[in-house]
């Protein structure tokens, strides 16, 4: 698919979509408004919560001859999932080249939950991602010895996988008998990067090319991508990637990353605020090789939620957890998030609670504010104090603080070191 620039992206957009066509008369704009890079800011920035409140058929913009439309979810960030459909993935120049470096693979598994992953394999089968004659499986992330055995069995050698399940599915393989050196290649997304991720799967797989993925459910290509040869962009902070300049355009504003895709989509995205705070700057000389377009560290989300390490943490489950202490707590909070590489060559976070007491913080009340932190779901079906006994979780703390202020979600220090949260 060739990309187009941005006056015809955004023509192409107005002629197309009524919902955009609305969306930009509520605040004024018209493409003949647009001439420039310059004239961007008359457009409005367009958030997840402004899409997720327009049905899909009404921000749809559907193709005839296209072959299928692929339905799929963005959740973990609003409060109500975002259905978007794509009728195809798009391959980086960056991915092209770093899959060309791994070569070839032979038999890959998908191992991504359910419509997450049913999407994936099916854009990605489209998009070349598997060569023709390769086998191509669906695993489960919610039953890693089952996938270890299918992956024995189709003799894997491709995963794509989030950080956290790749790592739990390494040990699974060594269990039924199948080396992760087998792997040659391993495309991770749907988790922010940390250091201890990154190296633990570099030594569980040791002979891989990892490409590590920084994307979005919304777009039919990667935003960014780095590998695990990119040791130029390592050395920067774990949420450095090569951006994909080809198929969108970056703007930082307000120190966030908002993105316009650069190719017509079912659901174009003009100034769409992708609630990650970014710093751009122009190309280094990397390691890999790789020396297009710009490269963006990416760091703490401007949202109110967080996914890592396989748990997702949001500031409402938070302030409904201490509701059930009315009178004993203030909501005054802030949640740190910290992952850590163990002794076992496992993920693991550590979680501290600040909180604010609404009087004395006798020790009876840490315990109740712990019991009902320990009810607070991170999961679909398991809550914190679930993740606590499968080790997901290693340390839960609270913390009296009294001068702890609003409500704050931290995510691990090194992503933030670079970034001042407002």
């Amino acid at each position: 698919m060739t990309p187009m620039s941005l006056a015809e992206i955004i023509r192409y957009t107005w002629e197309h979509s009524s919902f955009y066509r609305a969306f930009w008369g509520e605040h004024g704009f018209s493409p003949e408004q647009f001439g420039t890079v310059d004239d961007l800011h008359a457009i409005p920035i367009l958030t997840k919560e402004r899409l997720a409140q327009v049905p899909l058929s009404e921000r749809t913009i559907k193709t005839p001859g296209t072959a299928h439309y692929l339905a799929d979810i963005s959740s973990g960030t609003t409060q109500t999932p975002l259905v978007v459909l794509k009728s195809n993935h798009i391959p980086s120049a960056h991915f092209a080249y770093a899959q060309a470096r791994a070569g070839a693979c032979q038999s890959a598994m998908v191992l991504r939950p359910g419509v997450f992953g049913t999407a994936f394999l099916h854009g990605g089968m489209n998009a070349g991602y598997f060569p023709r004659g390769s086998t191509v499986s669906m695993g489960d992330p919610r039953d890693i010895p089952f996938s270890a055995y299918l992956a024995k069995e189709i003799a894997m050698d491709f995963l794509v996988a989030r950080p956290s399940d790749a790592i739990r599915l390494a040990h699974a393989l060594t269990v039924v008998g199948y080396s992760p050196e087998r792997v040659t290649t391993i495309c991770c997304s749907g988790e922010p990067l940390t250091t201890a991720s990154a190296s633990l799967l570099s030594d569980l797989y040791p002979t891989a090319t990892i490409l590590f993925a920084y994307g979005m459910t919304e777009c039919p290509a990667f935003l960014g991508l780095r590998t695990s040869n990119c040791t130029t962009l390592s050395t920067i902070g774990p949420g450095t990637y090569h951006l994909d300049t080809d198929a969108f355009y970056f703007e930082e504003y307000d120190g966030r990353a908002l993105i316009t895709t650069l190719v017509p989509l079912p659901t174009p995205l003009i100034r769409y605020d992708t609630g990650d705070q970014i710093q751009m700057s122009k190309t280094v000389s990397c390691a890999c090789g790789y020396t297009s377009g710009l490269i963006g560290s990416v760091g703490p989300r401007t949202t109110h939620a967080y996914k890592i390490g396989g748990c997702s943490f949001s500031l409402t489950a938070v302030r409904q957890a201490l509701a059930t202490l009315e009178g004993l707590v203030t909501d005054d909070f802030r949640l740190e998030i910290e992952q850590v590489r163990t002794p076992a060559d496992t993920l693991a976070l550590d979680i501290r609670l600040a909180i604010r007491p609404a009087g004395v913080a006798t020790p009876l009340l840490i315990e109740s504010v712990l019991q009902a932190l320990k009810q607070m779901p991170v999961q679909k079906t398991r809550s914190l104090g679930d993740a606590l006994e499968s080790t997901l979780i290693r340390n839960l703390e609270i913390i009296p603080e009294s001068t702890v202020s609003g409500a704050a979600l931290v995510p691990p220090q090194e992503i933030t070191n670079a970034f001042k949260q407002t």
